[in-house]
């Protein structure tokens, strides 16, 4: 194990036995905008699955392309949602360029 990552599981576990909260009690959201043609961004990414078992992610048309609203019951869940978004730009940007 690195010893960085044993330092910060050590703090983590020193904050939490402070009173600082319980674990699993915390919410991760984030806004995630996506410049670009909105219409043509939409309707390709639009039918993805957007519900997970411990998180999800809603997809709105701005003015100048897409807002993805991403709620997570954990960091873990919360980093393969962003994971799975990722892909669906990577799959996209490459359709669009060719």
């Amino acid at each position: 194990m690195p010893i960085l990552w044993q330092q910060d599981s050590v703090q983590a576990k020193a904050c939490l036995g402070k009173g600082q909260g319980k674990i699993g009690t915390m919410k991760y959201t984030a806004k995630l905008l996506v410049k670009g043609d909105p219409n043509k961004l939409f309707e390709c990414l639009a039918p993805e699955d957007k519900d997970f078992d411990r998180s999800s992610f809603t997809i709105n048309k701005t003015s100048d392309g897409l807002e993805f609203n991403i709620v997570a019951n954990d960091a873990v869940a919360f980093r393969a949602t962003l994971n799975s978004i990722s892909q669906l730009l990577i799959v996209f940007e490459s359709t669009v360029r060719k």
